[in-house]
């Protein structure tokens, strides 16, 4: 069957699992989000926005191809498996840990980390922004690259298996291990 899935919800909500893999998933809360279960739509879209609090995640996996991502008090999602993602959070951190390879296409937390970790390639393709606190990217089974958009960070944490390549960093410092093979490659436009 076809068909979107759109939940609305005040307070606060559990997500014991969502199953669309005909259609789109949007759930969104007014208190903390958490994720209990798998939420699955697929190749299409999943959104979860927790617009006064956290979301979290204690079991399940989220798979997605685009999972589009909104809270106010910290973002941690230890079981994705998603093509790409676009996060916004307004105070704490964000931590997101994919299986296969990961498109971000932006990650906005100007008051808290990021940290972002795939077991394939992690290619950047919109502006990250931890503003002065930290970033951590990792691809444990890949590359890291960039293709578009800025990264701006304070102490930018990198380590990769097949090779680094960013060339539009705003970072005060930096730290890279590449394990296999290929280059190491940094460009930042205030000095290191």
């Amino acid at each position: 069957t076809a068909g979107d899935v759109f939940l609305s919800d005040t307070g606060g909500l559990s997500i014991t699992g969502i199953s669309n893999t005909g259609g789109a998933i949007s759930v969104a809360t007014t208190g903390d989000l958490s994720v209990d279960g798998s939420v699955t739509s697929g190749t299409f879209a999943t959104s979860l926005a927790a617009t006064g609090g956290s979301i979290t995640q204690t079991g399940g996996t989220v798979t997605a191809s685009a999972l589009g991502l909104a809270a106010a008090n910290g973002i941690t999602l230890d079981s994705l498996a998603v093509d790409s993602v676009n996060a916004a959070n307004s105070n704490g951190n964000v931590t997101l840990v994919d299986a296969g390879g990961l498109s971000v296409t932006g990650i906005s937390n100007p008051n808290g980390a990021i940290s972002v970790a795939t077991t394939g390639n992690l290619s950047l393709d919109g502006n990250v922004t931890s503003g002065a606190n930290a970033t951590s990217l990792s691809a444990t089974g890949g590359a890291i690259s960039q293709t578009a958009g800025s990264l701006v960070a304070g102490a930018l944490d990198l380590s990769a298996a097949t090779g680094i390549t960013l060339g539009n960093l705003a970072v005060a410092s930096v730290q890279a291990t590449n394990t296999t093979s290929g280059a190491v490659t940094l460009s930042d436009a205030d000095g290191l």
